[in-house]
């Protein structure tokens, strides 16, 4: 096994761990300031739809220009404007201000993200990038589970305490990037200059797709569900406990990664995963126990993380444009949030508060059935690159 360079690793680690424990506290108390402000299951997902576009529609322009200039100086404007808007949040007072500032904190971190993982692919050599990859998501699965514990339990003494202090972790990502590093050392490694292998491009399609999967159902349990929550007796505390568990799950995949992370390259454990979880999600119908819920939360966590895990893995090991790869792999993130919050939202406004999550299930279905058809169709485009073709007959004198 190569040995990781840790020393180097560790800057990545500590940021990703901060920065997410910033997003963790957010994401926790935002829906629960939400419903203090009168909002109903329909603009709990209209608020995580208008911040998942947001995220979506600045990721790719985001990663390109991560891909042009420096890096250091995006992840430095990235934390002082979602530091910015975490502050706002603890001024608003009615929904339309909660979700304009929630776009602002969106928008902020799409420029975060395919920044740092675009160096991190750049800076680490092929040998070491699954386990660096593995350890970088360690720290960003701890950092938005306890954020997420922490707020629950802020909220309940102050409404704005948890965004306040959310500042600071933020910050705190950006001092470690930014601190002791020179200008050249956050620029964009050269382009390649051979070919991409045969069906590269349906692989990395069909991982981006397997996140867009799972966050649906993610989308649906972390934004709509706390209403239906609230009337089962789980608080804002109880629901931090929730995505806890959820982020135990996940991040005991990415600690695999660390030693055998070769097994998660292998996209059919993670097609299991995606339907094993959405029939847990199905189950959400008819569930009432804490106990249930909570080991639904579990199994989505590690459905999430080994997506996510394959996803960025196949961003990161190709050479050139990382950050594009990595703005689009996180835009694909937003793209199943927006489907589960809003869709989930509209589905539990109108049919009931249990009504979203047998039609996710089903959804999540007809997207794993496309994510099976690329992946075999990049199988045999490989297969078909390797096999020699027969020489032509010789003609007769």
């Amino acid at each position: 096994m190569v040995k990781l360079n840790w020393p180097h690793t560790r800057r990545f680690f500590m940021a990703a761990l901060w920065m997410d424990f910033s997003s963790g506290m957010f994401i926790v108390a935002l829906p629960y300031l939400a419903l203090s402000l009168g909002a109903k299951s329909m603009q709990l997902g209209q608020i995580g739809a208008v911040r998942g576009l947001a995220y979506m529609l600045a990721c790719v322009p985001a990663a390109i220009l991560s891909d042009r200039s420096n890096r250091r100086t995006l992840i430095l404007v990235s934390s002082v404007c979602a530091t910015g808007a975490l502050m706002l949040v603890a001024r608003v007072t009615n929904l339309w201000q909660l979700g304009a500032v929630s776009v602002l904190w969106s928008a902020a971190l799409a420029f975060f993200w395919p920044s740092l993982f675009g160096w991190l692919g750049d800076s680490h050599p092929k040998e070491q990038l699954g386990r660096a990859a593995g350890s970088v998501n360690v720290g960003w699965s701890i950092g938005v589970m306890s954020g997420g514990v922490v707020a629950g339990w802020l909220y309940e003494g102050s409404h704005s305490l948890p965004f306040i202090i959310a500042g600071l972790p933020a910050m705190l990502a950006c001092f470690i990037m930014v601190a002791g590093t020179t200008s050249r050392h956050g620029r964009p490694a050269a382009p390649p200059t051979g070919p991409a292998q045969p069906g590269t491009k349906r692989r990395l399609a069909a991982a981006w797709l397997g996140n867009t999967t799972v966050c649906c159902m993610i989308g649906l349990i972390s934004g709509v569900f706390p209403e239906l929550g609230l009337k089962l007796g789980v608080t804002s505390a109880v629901f931090g406990v929730l995505l806890a568990v959820f982020g135990v799950g996940r991040t005991l995949v990415y600690l695999s990664a660390l030693t055998r992370w070769r097994h998660l390259e292998d996209w059919r454990l993670v097609i299991v995963a995606q339907l094993v979880a959405a029939g847990m999600v199905a189950t959400v119908a008819s569930a009432g126990s804490h106990l249930w819920l909570a080991l639904v939360f579990a199994v989505s966590g590690v459905a999430g993380g080994a997506a996510y895990y394959l996803a960025l893995f196949r961003s990161l090991e190709g050479e050139g444009s990382r950050g594009l790869k990595s703005g689009i792999h996180e835009a694909a993130l937003l793209g199943g949030l927006l489907i589960g919050t809003l869709g989930g939202g509209t589905i539990a406004d109108r049919w009931g508060l249990r009504a979203p999550y047998v039609p996710t299930a089903c959804v999540v279905g007809l997207l794993v059935v496309v994510q099976i058809a690329l992946n075999l169709s990049a199988g045999r485009a490989r297969v078909r690159a390797f096999v020699v073709p027969p020489e032509p007959p010789k003609q007769m004198l």
